[in-house]
């Protein structure tokens, strides 16, 4: 019986061990059947033109980046609305001192 307790764990050793370096493999082999389709998406992901499907909601990552540059404009412009503003009032104020 111990002589087959051992076999066992060696086998299972083995089969572990071949487990641990077979799926990098097949890992390697599916990006290499797939490479036109993974090429495509990450192509696609660079100009942010891909639209993702999660629970029934879609989003398109074109139009998020859109809007994301809409905000930033925004942003932007009131930001040097408000350092206009700023540079008025301290303007005003050291005249007032003046």
């Amino acid at each position: 019986m111990g002589n087959t307790n051992q076999l066992g764990g060696r086998v299972q050793e083995i089969f572990n061990s071949v487990a641990a370096l077979l799926w990098p493999v097949l890992f390697l082999i599916a990006l290499l059947m797939f490479r036109g389709p993974v090429g495509r998406v990450i192509r696609s992901a660079e100009r942010r033109e891909f639209t993702l499907n999660v629970g029934g909601q879609e989003i398109s990552m074109k139009q998020l980046s859109e809007q994301q540059d809409d905000m930033i404009a925004d942003l932007q412009a009131q930001l040097s609305r408000l350092t206009r503003e700023l540079e008025s009032v301290r303007g005003r104020s050291s005249a007032s001192f003046a």
